[in-house]
């Protein structure tokens, strides 16, 4: 099953935009400070902290510390370089970089990587490409039909539309008390209504979905998943 080809327009995922302080690293916060380009290139290597490419006869060594988002044809994860460097081969790739400069000193920077079906983004790249971002400290919903399912994950469609919910982990199930995602997986189904509730929604410029095919996401992820069809609520716990 490729999950990629569901990521068209909409990525809805359960991950908190955080990441831990061994993960840290920005790009300045200021989006005209940074020019971000994006062009095909070549891997040549990988350690853990950067990302050695050849682009158009050019070597360059590309930092990449710092807190990803990793998208691959079977999870949705979050982490530092040293988990997602596992998901890069050397080969051909498409990859988004900046080149900053601080204190007197050029560094180039990995913000984005796209190669077969991995994608991984930095995760103040995402910002820095937003178009919209919608918050608030109550709750927007996002509502759809079940169209595809596996272990970890619900793929949701609405008015053409389709997203990736990530579901693994325990919860909290309305009437009957704490339950992993394992426990209770057979009662959401294809074909199901369901609603699911965030504080954040961030939609992407034109550029970067037409880009890497994906509008938008949604995070600040509360957990709560209604059934729609068959009454079982769940709250993340």
């Amino acid at each position: 099953m490729k999950l990629l080809k569901y990521l068209a327009l909409v990525l809805v995922f359960a991950l908190i935009f955080s990441v831990t302080s061994a993960c840290s690293f920005a790009l300045p916060q200021n989006n005209d400070e940074v020019m971000v380009e994006i062009v095909d290139a070549t891997v040549i290597s990988v350690n853990n902290s950067t990302v050695t490419v050849n682009i158009n006869g050019e070597t360059l060594d590309l930092l990449a510390k710092g807190g990803w988002l990793i998208v691959t044809s079977e999870i949705v994860d979050k982490g530092c370089w040293g988990k997602a460097k596992d998901y890069v081969t050397t080969g051909d790739a498409l990859i988004a970089y900046s080149t900053i400069v601080k204190d007197n000193e050029t560094f180039n920077v990995l913000a984005g990587l796209k190669q077969d079906e991995n994608l991984l983004f930095r995760f103040a790249y995402l910002k820095h490409e937003a178009k919209v971002h919608k918050h608030t400290c109550k709750y927007l919903s996002v509502r759809g039909q079940i169209v595809d399912k596996g272990d970890n994950y619900l793929i949701i469609e609405k008015n053409g539309l389709k997203g990736l919910v990530v579901t693994g982990g325990e919860w909290f199930k309305a009437g009957y008390g704490e339950v992993t995602w394992e426990d209770v997986a057979n009662e959401f189904n294809v074909n199901d209504e369901i609603r699911i509730f965030c504080h954040n929604i961030l939609i992407m410029n034109e550029n970067f979905a037409k880009t890497f095919g994906i509008d938008g996401f949604v995070w600040g992820y509360s957990g709560a998943i209604i059934n729609l069809s068959n009454g079982v609520a769940l709250s993340k716990i």
